[in-house]
């Protein structure tokens, strides 16, 4: 599985929905055989558009990318975010309920689970110690339990799994750009009881998305509505730490009042505003495999919203000198829109490329923020960033430059701001994360040595 392993999962996908294929019976098909069949998929030409734009190709490569990229880093701990986020948030706090009915278990137990399980991962990415999640229940007892029942499912039940409606939802060419369905069930077990993985890639965003998913399903607006709250302000606190003077959401509507066109934060530069917007939806796989314009221009309605935000933003900086300060005297505006999955755009010149607006339109007009300085960022991205700012590694002005230059190149267009910074393989970790990361592995060690029989 190690060559093009999502076709490989997406092919063991549909041997599981074909009735006709045996679970434990027959002849077990040659590896020659699979090999080919793979191959064949990764050859085929499976994204045929009917509109002939000249900008077909970028809605292609933008279906491409959704699978690809995830295999192309390192291991980067995000499936630490969602419950540490949760985690702090005060104990009456709805949303801590919500995780606990939809989990099983609070994000405390949670992030020390797949923290436990995703170290071994690191060690060796296919293959789990057979005494593992014996030792769990020994010090998690039942919260063990539902994890695994979260997490683990052998063959009889995936081919349950895969018969639902959702396991069917993406369909034909696009399955083959969607991230393997799998990540829904990261860990699998086998008839001698052992449990594999999908590998690294799947095991952790599948402990990534499964709590976004289990609860969205669960509560929809219900957990997306007091989650983009959360979401907003992490945005914000993050948005702090660049080390630039700032003026927030909260600032704004004091001065203005509650209905007045607001951003989460207004970085003020040496030469320019840098705006900052929080977009969280559920934002469904479909909204990443669309490839075609229609389908685009409707599924991302809410990052048309925050461009249009951005520019009364802006607009209202320079009407507002008592409020913005010196934001006001700056001769240009960026916007930068922060996702909450990565939704492979990039700048706004490539959103308007994916959706179909001519850069004339109104509604592409922007005095102070044109398309070129506008991008959208998810949000590990964006993290990644405001570290290497913090830490001196990178200045915002000349990044935010430096973007808008590239912008309206086909070839050097970027669709990550990281991909303009040069400090190795991964900028360092963000606070929540590397914060989060070591207090569970703190809780994991005291655990653990006060089940041990020589404690």
């Amino acid at each position: 599985m190690r060559g093009l392993p999502w076709i490989a999962l997406l092919l063991l996908k549909w041997a599981l929905q074909d009735g006709a294929v045996a679970l434990y019976a027959g002849t077990a098909m040659p590896s020659r055989v699979f090999d080919a069949l793979r191959q064949q998929l990764w050859d085929h030409p499976s994204i045929e558009h009917e509109d002939g734009s000249e900008f077909a190709i970028f809605r292609r490569l933008r279906a491409l990318m959704n699978v690809q990229a995830e295999y192309q880093v390192g291991a980067v701990w995000e499936f630490v975010r969602w419950p540490a986020l949760i985690e702090r948030l005060p104990a009456d706090h709805p949303l801590r309920d919500q995780f606990r009915e939809a989990i099983g278990i609070g994000p405390s137990e949670y992030l020390e689970l797949t923290t436990a399980v995703f170290a071994q991962v690191l060690k060796d990415d296919r293959q789990l110690p057979r005494d593992l999640f014996s030792v769990l229940a020994n010090v998690y007892g039942a919260s063990a339990q539902r994890f695994e029942e979260l997490c683990v499912r052998d063959l009889t039940a995936l081919r349950v799994e895969m018969q639902s409606t959702e396991a069917k939802a993406v369909s034909g060419k696009h399955e083959l750009f969607e991230f393997p369905y799998l990540k829904r069930f990261p860990l699998f077990r086998l008839r001698s009881g052992e449990v594999v993985t999908w590998g690294r890639e799947v095991c952790e965003r599948g402990f990534a998305d499964i709590v976004h998913l289990k609860m969205s399903a669960r509560y929809g607006k219900g957990y997306v509505d007091p989650f983009s709250r959360v979401f907003e302000s992490y945005v914000t606190e993050l948005a702090s730490l660049a080390g630039l003077p700032a003026v927030t959401e909260a600032e704004i509507k004091t001065h203005l009042g509650g209905h007045a066109p607001s951003v989460e934060a207004v970085l003020i530069g040496r030469s320019c505003n840098i705006l900052v917007e929080a977009k969280m939806g559920i934002f469904a796989d479909n909204a990443a495999l669309a490839d075609r314009q229609d389908w685009i221009f409707q599924r991302l309605k809410p990052l048309r919203g925050a461009i249009e935000q951005g520019r009364r933003v802006s607009a209202l900086i320079r009407e507002r000198p008592d409020v913005f300060g010196k934001a006001a005297q700056q001769p240009m505006d960026y916007l930068v829109v922060v996702t909450s999955r990565d939704l492979h755009i990039g700048t706004g010149c490539m959103f308007n490329r994916l959706v179909g607006l001519d850069p004339q339109d109104p509604r592409v007009e922007g005095a102070r923020l044109p398309e070129e300085r506008i991008m959208f960022v998810p949000i590990g991205d964006f993290e990644r960033v405001v570290s290497c700012a913090a830490s001196g590694a990178v200045d915002l002005d000349d990044l935010m430059s430096e973007m808008a230059s590239k912008a309206n190149s086909y070839a050097q267009a970027p669709l990550h701001l990281t991909s303009l910074i040069q400090v190795g393989p991964l900028p360092p970790l963000p606070p929540l994360i590397e914060g989060a990361k070591e207090a569970t592995l703190s809780r994991l060690e005291r655990r653990f040595t006060a089940a041990s029989p020589t404690a």
